[in-house]
């Protein structure tokens, strides 16, 4: 199986993305001031939906009794005055 390193960008709030099929997500940090995630992936594989969530400090947010969050990396903008918290959302029992 060959390997790639993929990078998305994310928005703020709630992110349904297509990544091939067994992803690993590797960080998630701010770049060229938008928030990016870096995964490795067998670009070969079939597409899956992924969800991830990005949220202010501070801010409450929702999430439903069967989701479970993985943390996956902090973004600082504006000097630090503005700061994202990326997570991805599973199933609770689900694959981490």
């Amino acid at each position: 199986m060959n390997q790639v390193v993929y990078k998305y960008v994310l928005n703020s709030g709630r992110n349904w993305i297509q990544l091939p099929r067994g992803a690993e997500v590797l960080c998630c940090r701010e770049r060229c001031e938008r928030i990016t995630l870096w995964a490795l992936v067998d670009p070969a594989a079939e597409l899956e939906e992924r969800v991830f969530d990005v949220v202010p400090t501070g801010h409450q947010f929702t999430r439903s009794e069967g989701e479970a969050l993985t943390y996956l990396g902090t973004c600082l903008f504006l000097n630090g005055e503005f700061v994202l918290h990326a997570f991805e959302v599973r199933a609770k029992g689900g694959p981490e």
